[in-house]
């Protein structure tokens, strides 16, 4: 898998530990829309910070972290022929696309590290809707009836792929078009032309002013960090980016819509004789999320997360539930992109 360094992030040791007990995990990270990993290359640096910090606690290294994220496809800012699989000849791709895009380049990822790397999926916004979706996939009951052109063979490879646990930061994984942005953007979103004319209108901008002049508008106008505008600048500037960023927006209004996971995702109590055998689930929520409805918030929460006075307590009977925790910080839900 090739791409350019504008378009991914892959942070690792210089030398991985050859300890036979060393515990390799991939923290594999899916970006929201616009799905540019630049976004995140402040957050994922901290974030890898801290992962070796907390290796270094374990005598002899038998710990190792790796972090990367990439760019969803059709968000590419370089002219770079990349080598990732793609399901057409060219952009935009759906939300379903999407899914099975991440699916093959997290598969190639694997391939490249070798099958011993346990996989934590940390998912922003719709990424984590892509992160259940892969989960899903994961299973090998349901790999091949999940509505996506696969093969048996990339159904297979996913299946033997160790999927350890996902964090889902702002998730928007249930009635997407309920959000405030939702009943906001919704209508225009299905408009036929709106994705082409507000697209051209975009880029007839960002062609005619020059790229710094771009940015300090941006950072005027939104009052974006300098390299959250550099950024967006390059976005509007890309072949691709507005029209890729609205064409998938539309089709999140169709696709997210009520919870139709089960226990391939969810996870089945003891009681009734199920093994969990699921990757951990890990949700934080923000509060007054202008994509997430707070209403179908507290009924995701009320139905599949641990209740507040299990989260705390090893050994409750509701322990196989997903961790679900709403924000007390202030923290929004572009988090990356606040200084």
């Amino acid at each position: 898998m090739t791409l350019h360094p504008s378009d991914a992030v892959h942070l690792c040791p210089v030398q991985s530990s050859s300890h036979d007990g060393t515990r390799h995990y991939l923290i594999f990270f899916i970006p929201g829309n616009p799905g540019l990993i630049a976004y995140y290359t402040s957050f994922l640096t901290h974030l890898y910070g801290l992962l070796n910090q907390e290796a270094l606690r374990h005598p002899a290294h038998t710990i190792s972290f790796q972090v990367y994220g990439q760019s969803l496809s059709g968000f590419e800012v370089s002219s770079f022929k990349s080598g990732v699989h793609v399901a057409h000849e060219s952009p935009p791709y759906t939300l379903r696309q999407q899914i099975d895009l991440t699916k093959h380049s997290l598969e190639d990822l694997v391939k490249t590290l070798g099958p011993a790397h346990r996989v934590i999926f940390i998912g922003h916004s719709v990424g984590t809707y892509i992160a259940l979706e892969l989960i899903r996939l994961s299973n090998p009951k349901v790999a091949n009836d999940v509505g996506l052109k696969i093969d048996n063979n990339a159904a297979r490879r996913l299946s033997t792929t160790r999927i350890t646990g996902s964090v889902l930061l702002f998730p928007t994984v249930t009635e997407i078009a309920q959000s405030k942005n939702g009943k906001r953007f919704g209508y225009f979103l299905t408009l036929p032309l709106f994705a082409w004319i507000a697209a051209a209108l975009a880029k007839c901008v960002a062609t005619i002013v020059p790229f710094q002049l771009l940015v300090i508008l941006i950072t005027a106008l939104t009052g974006f960090p300098r390299d959250a505008a550099g950024t967006t600048a390059k976005f509007l500037k890309s072949k691709w980016g507005v029209f890729q960023s609205l064409h998938m927006a539309r089709t999140e209004m169709e696709d997210i819509k009520a919870d139709k996971w089960g226990e391939e995702v969810w996870g089945a109590s003891a009681a009734q004789d199920t093994t969990p055998s699921v990757p951990k689930l890990y949700f934080y929520f923000g509060q007054n999320d202008h994509w997430v409805s707070d209403k179908t918030r507290d009924q995701l929460i009320r139905h599949r997360g641990r209740s507040s006075n299990s989260l705390d307590s090893p050994g409750s009977e509701e322990r196989w539930k997903p961790a679900m925790e709403v924000d007390q910080n202030g923290i929004p839900h572009a988090f990356c992109i606040c200084k």
